[in-house]
C-alpha cells in the first residue's frame, strides 16, 4: 500500500492541482473469474487446468515441446488419474481420436525403461496408464511417450514411440492468475 500526489500544472496563469491516490492490492486467486468473460483461447479450460488440443498438425516429440513452450505452456502433464480421465472424457465428447505427445520420457534415463519422467515437471511418472506390454522401448529408440487409443474394445492409454515420429499434441499452460486493486 502506498499514497503518491499527482500535480497538474497549467502555464496560462499558474493553476495547481494536487491529487492524492491510495493503491491496495486486494487478493490474488488461481484461475480467472467467470463474470470477467476473458477467453483463453486456443486453450480449453477443463477442469481447473488450460489445454491446447493440436489436432490437426502432426510433428515430432522436439518440435512438440518446442511448440508448447513457444505458447508459455509444456506437453501435457497428467497430475492425477482424475486429470487423465478428464483428459480422455474430453476427447472422446469432441471425436478427436488422435495419436499425441506427452511430456513423458525416457530420456534422462535410457536404460531402465519404467524411470519415465514427466519433462514438463520434472517429476517421476508414477501412473499407471500404459497400454498393456507397455513402455517396452522396442528396438532401443522408443524414448518419448504417446497417448492413444488402443485395443478391441478402443480405450487410452500411453505408448513409448520413436521421439522422431510424427503425432499431434496436447499443450498444457499454467493457470493464470487474477490480482484486484483497490484504487482511492
Amino acid at each position: 500500500m502506498f499514497t503518491q500526489r499527482l500535480g497538474i500544472y497549467i502555464f496560462l496563469g499558474f493553476i495547481s492541482l494536487s491529487v492524492a491516490y491510495k493503491i491496495t492490492p486486494i487478493v490474488t486467486q488461481e484461475g480467472i473469474p467467470d463474470f470477467l468473460n476473458i477467453t483463453t483461447e486456443p486453450f480449453v479450460r477443463l477442469g481447473n487446468n488450460y489445454y491446447y488440443f493440436r489436432s490437426n498438425i502432426i510433428t515430432n516429440w522436439y518440435d512438440a515441446y518446442q511448440s508448447c513452450r513457444d505458447m508459455g505452456a509444456g506437453l501435457i502433464d497428467f497430475e492425477s488419474i482424475e486429470e487423465w480421465n478428464l483428459i480422455n472424457n474430453y476427447l472422446n465428447d469432441t471425436g478427436i481420436y488422435k495419436k499425441y505427445w506427452t511430456s513423458s520420457n525416457l530420456l534422462a534415463d535410457k536404460k531402465n525403461v519404467t524411470n519415465r519422467t514427466w519433462f514438463s515437471t520434472g517429476k517421476p511418472m508414477t501412473l499407471d496408464i500404459w497400454y498393456p506390454g507397455e513402455p517396452n522401448n522396442l528396438g532401443g529408440n522408443e524414448l518419448c511417450d504417446e497417448m492413444g487409443r488402443y485395443g478391441t474394445p478402443k480405450f487410452w492409454g500411453l505408448n513409448d514411440a520413436n521421439c522422431y515420429d510424427k503425432l499431434c499434441f496436447i499443450c498444457k499452460a499454467l493457470k493464470p492468475a487474477t490480482a484486484s486493486f483497490l484504487v482511492w
